[in-house]
């Protein structure tokens, strides 16, 4: 794509992981437009159950059960590896990172990718770290703002 005669290119910031034997540092994208969606065709959203009330009243109504203990456990996991998806996301293809987990096709595979950051060292801490990143990757700041006024 191009804008006013220019490219687009997708973003990038970097973030540094603090460690003893000295910090590393990771190449974060921005947030890829759509990563929800490719998400949820990737793993839809459960739906919960429904159970039919019988009722003189109203006659047959359906009552959906929020608080059944498998979808519950289901929205969990599905929540859960949402948060890995959109750090793979933001961390596949950038310099020098690299994935056993090659390619999201389906929930199998979302839990492999889960299954690997959990034993790559990564803390939740550090995962909060690169979501930050690419957030700020995807957005303008103040000062670029700023800048941007001055040489309009």
């Amino acid at each position: 794509m191009r804008i006013a005669g220019k490219s687009i290119e997708r973003e990038f910031s970097t973030v540094t992981i603090p460690r003893q034997k000295g910090n590393i540092q990771i190449k974060v994208w921005s947030l890829p437009i759509g990563y929800k969606r490719q998400y949820a065709e990737i793993f839809p959203r459960p739906t919960p159950p429904k159970r039919e009330i019988h009722d003189k009243k109203n006659g047959v109504t359906d009552k959906i059960e929020w608080d059944d203990p498998n979808y519950v456990r289901l929205m969990n996991e599905w929540e859960d590896l949402q948060n890995y998806y959109l750090i793979f996301r933001v961390m596949d293809g950038a310099d020098g990172n690299e994935f056993d987990t090659k390619q999201i096709g389906n929930p199998a595979d979302l839990r492999a990718l889960k299954e690997e950051f959990l034993k790559s060292g990564l803390s939740e801490g550090d995962c909060a770290l690169i979501v930050k990143a690419a957030l700020k990757a995807s957005n303008v700041d103040q000062a670029e703002v700023a800048k941007a006024v001055e040489n309009f």
